[in-house]
């Protein structure tokens, strides 16, 4: 099965309470998750995010390439959970856990 790409114009709009910028940078019927707090989701040269996302009905990481909004799968994998994918900013490799 080939890797799934699609693109998602960047939303920009102010916080209500703080004024600040906030980007959305995903949308649609399927949930994106960005990894767990304590684990590193930007390369070292904050080209991309690293996330997982459910679009194809099962957790698959991808990396989104902020310049573009072009989101591309990373690998297929089979049981990873939500939370399962991170960066390592150093080497700029993308980790994720494949089944328990």
């Amino acid at each position: 099965m080939p890797l799934e790409r699609f693109v998602v114009p960047r939303r920009a709009f102010a916080d209500e309470r703080t004024g600040r910028e906030v980007w959305q940078l995903t949308d649609g019927e399927f949930e994106c998750v960005p990894p767990y707090m304590d684990t590193p989701a930007w390369s070292g040269d904050d080209r991309y995010l690293v996330f997982m996302c459910n679009r194809s009905g099962f957790w698959q990481p991808y990396r989104l390439e902020l310049a573009t909004g072009e989101a591309a799968q990373l690998c297929e994998v089979s049981d990873a959970g939500f939370f399962s994918v991170a960066v390592d900013p150093i080497g700029n490799e993308a980790y994720c856990a494949d089944g328990r």
